[in-house]
């Protein structure tokens, strides 16, 4: 390992591996992203540079990363290899999981379909983002709180939440912590929905979105509350199911079928 930054004139290579960075991503709220290269598998990855959070050491760190990376859950980026960086800053390497556009991340979906999901999508997000939580927070801990740009979507539609229990500790005790994540679900649910980030007395859901369910009121209405909110994701899944059934039965061709709702619209740019 060397501790040569890609951000110096010039340099293509990570030092460590055999990645070449192609070019720079998008960076998300706990890290840079790189678009790398390993020539001799001719496969693509996404590099993530972020800093060492406070309080953990680089023995600590390493820890996390390594319990991390054995979290095996559909809807969490996988972690395929870590190096430490210049400075107070390691190296992550996932797999990637866009085109030649680049990622595709929930915010960049939820602007290709106007700025509002239907109800089933939202759902359906949900359910893929608590399952991610539940999984995460069971592994490794408190994870940090979501937000939209740090959810990828995969070429088969899938949600994925990057870094797994790596988000930087506030000092919070761990319950609160915990909420907090919950909390921050439902906050992308409340957007997703609506079309606008929750304030600080967020509007009831079916004063904004016309025919809505009421019972979409009640889940953001809890989900928000700090002194109410949801205490786990089991909770939270059972409260998003007396919404209303996340898979709905249809009638296809005079036969029963499942509705499958796929998250898989592109867009332009890294």
């Amino acid at each position: 390992m060397t501790d040569s930054d890609p951000r110096d004139q010039g340099a293509m290579s990570l030092g460590f591996g055999a990645y070449e960075i192609v070019r720079p991503l998008r960076p998300c709220a706990r890290a840079e992203r790189y678009l790398v290269v390993d020539p001799e598998r001719s496969t693509h990855h996404v590099a993530f540079r972020l800093p060492i959070p406070a309080g953990y050491g680089r023995e600590g760190f390493l820890e996390a990363v390594s319990i991390a990376s054995r979290v095996d859950c559909p809807h969490v980026l996988p972690i395929e290899q870590f190096a430490f960086a210049g400075g107070e800053s390691a190296w992550i390497i996932s797999p990637y999981t866009g085109d030649h556009d680049g990622l595709l991340l929930l915010s960049d979906l939820l602007g290709d379909k106007g700025g509002q999901f239907e109800p089933l999508e939202v759902s359906r997000a949900l359910g893929q983002l608590i399952e991610a939580v539940e999984i995460i927070q069971r592994s490794c801990g408190p994870h940090g709180e979501l937000s939209l740009g740090c959810v990828q979507i995969d070429r088969a539609g899938c949600l994925l939440v990057e870094l797994p229990g790596l988000g930087v500790s506030d000092g919070r005790p761990l319950e609160e912590a915990r909420r907090a994540e919950l909390r921050s679900v439902v906050m992308i649910g409340y957007e997703l929905l609506t079309g606008i980030a929750p304030g600080e007395q967020p509007i009831a859901p079916t004063r904004l979105v016309s025919g809505l369910a009421e019972g979409w009121d009640a889940f953001i209405a809890e989900g928000l509350d700090p002194a109410r909110g949801y205490t786990s994701a089991a909770q939270l899944r059972a409260a998003l199911g007396r919404v209303f059934d996340e898979t709905p039965v249809v009638e296809i061709g005079g036969k029963r079928s499942v509705s499958r709702i796929s998250f898989t619209r592109r867009r332009s740019g890294v």
